[in-house]
């Protein structure tokens, strides 16, 4: 798939619980219709090839298991509206919740795993290979993020089940201060867009952006999808930046992101140039 198709057929919904209450931020109610209109506008967009695509939603769910009902309600509603999810978890909490974690599998709500080591982690380390296994075993796509001291306590990369099975492992990447301009430009950032929900129900076009009000493309009530497409709402940067990615600038004797949080990724490339 091309960039745009990318975006338009990649969601990440980020869900936090309301405070205080047993909910999420967004109703379910209202991010459901959302979700089955822009699927359908989808299929439209796609005509005689509806049947090739899905669209793949992204789930930052904090509370995954403290309102697991609704959860599951939510998952149910992403397959039912042709898409698959991909879940965000801690490595402790498909030990603790795994009676939670088969349920989901019977209904076959769930298409990758994506689980996060740290040193809390260390305790369970005993039902590490096990657990992988296991995942595998239920034909989930697994991916594992950790840091570097993590892959040296667990010995990632001599590990005959990852290295047989093919599991991803993602290292944590740490960002450090860019002392000199890059030596090769920046990408602009089209080609790294990820359509995005924000708890409040604003919808972005690239993670980096959530909770930038200013540069929201729509919310949850849109009822109309086109006007995604042409960015024409929103920050006035946003043209810029997919044209022509972030803009540096020098501080001293430093060179700083104009755009420190939404520009992360970009920040990691120049580091990468900046060492070669």
């Amino acid at each position: 798939m091309d960039s745009m198709k990318d975006f338009l057929y990649s969601i990440t919904f980020f869900l936090n619980k309301k405070e205080g209450k047993d909910d999420f931020s967004v109703p379910q109610t209202k991010l459901s219709k959302w979700l089955n209109l822009y699927t359908g506008w989808l299929a439209k967009k796609n005509g005689d090839k509806a049947k090739e695509w899905t669209c793949i939603v992204d789930l930052y769910m904090l509370e995954l298991f403290s309102v697991f009902d609704k959860s599951v309600k939510l998952l149910e509603t992403i397959v039912s509206c042709k898409s698959s999810a991909s879940i965000h978890i801690n490595f402790r909490d498909l030990i603790v919740h795994e009676k939670e974690m088969n349920v989901l599998k019977e209904k076959n709500l769930i298409r990758t795993i994506n689980v996060y080591l740290s040193q809390e982690d260390v305790p369970y380390r005993k039902f590490f290979e096990s657990t992988i296994k296991a995942l595998i075993k239920k034909n989930y796509e697994v991916r594992f993020f950790v840091n570097k001291e993590i892959l040296e306590e667990y010995n990632f990369f001599a590990s005959e089940i990852l290295n047989e099975k093919g599991v991803c492992v993602f290292p944590q990447q740490t960002y450090k201060p860019v002392k000199t301009a890059p030596k090769y430009p920046i990408c602009f950032c089209k080609k790294r867009l990820q359509l995005c929900v924000d708890e409040k129900g604003f919808v972005y076009p690239c993670q980096g952006l959530a909770s930038i009000g200013k540069c929201a493309i729509g919310d949850v009530s849109d009822k109309t999808f086109d006007h995604y497409l042409t960015y024409k709402c929103g920050c006035d940067d946003l043209q810029i930046l997919l044209e022509k990615g972030p803009t540096l600038k020098k501080v001293g004797k430093t060179v700083e992101n104009l755009h420190p949080w939404i520009c992360r990724r970009h920040l990691y490339e120049i580091v990468k140039a900046e060492e070669k």
